[in-house]
């Protein structure tokens, strides 16, 4: 089994038909690291080829290969911080408007990885 890296000394993952390291079932990949975007047709097809089942935080991901993904719906954050940004602009004062917690979430399942 051999390790992949990317340069700059950090391994990115395994390499090869070998079975995955053992005690690793399934990787989760973080939505907000930037390595895990600029990588991502590399990250899957690291995992494809060790044969994990992969869990992503967006929908991106499922498309590129993974096996599913659950997060929050960008589009609908986006929304929102609009209605936030009118409301400051029609007077509301910043500290009045109450923090809120994402309410519409993305569920994706990869059919073709399913079989």
């Amino acid at each position: 089994m051999t390790k992949q890296h990317d340069g700059e000394g950090s391994s990115l993952g395994v390499r090869g038909s070998n079975p995955p390291p053992v005690g690793v079932q399934a990787p989760g990949l973080p939505r907000a690291a930037k390595f895990t975007q600029a990588g991502r047709a590399r990250i899957i097809a690291l995992v494809l080829n060790a044969r994990l089942p992969t869990m992503c935080a967006i929908h991106e991901f499922v498309a590129a290969g993974a096996l599913m993904s659950y997060g929050t719906n960008f589009p609908d954050l986006f929304r929102r911080a609009g209605e936030h940004v009118d409301k400051i602009l029609r007077g509301t004062k910043p500290s009045d408007i109450p923090v809120e917690q994402p309410v519409k979430f993305d569920f994706a399942i990869n059919n073709a990885a399913c079989s």
